[in-house]
């Protein structure tokens, strides 16, 4: 793989630990220049949070929000709409 594909570059990041009264009892600091991610595991976080977002946008606060990115997109010129027969069916298994 060449150099920079594949790694996510120069992202600095802070985990945070509470406790039960919310308040944090750990932090560790990190950046993500070195990280590497496989395909596969890119894959699996985007399976894992794809149910989250397509329920967010099939709420009214969230198909708001995709129309006004839709507004803002066209107005730059950089918006190409998906036609139905674009988009991906998940097969069952």
């Amino acid at each position: 793989m060449g150099a920079g594909k594949g790694k996510l570059s120069k992202i600095p990041y802070t985990v945070l630990q509470f406790n039960e009264d919310g308040k944090v009892v750990n932090e560790v600091s990190h950046n993500l220049e070195s990280i590497y991610l496989d395909p596969y595991r890119v894959e699996a976080i985007a399976r894992t949070i794809l149910p989250d977002i397509q329920a967010y946008y099939q709420t009214e606060e969230g198909n708001a929000a995709f129309k006004k990115w839709q507004a803002e997109q066209a107005a730059l010129g950089t918006s190409k709409p998906i036609a139905k027969s674009q988009k991906r069916r998940r097969k069952k298994s």
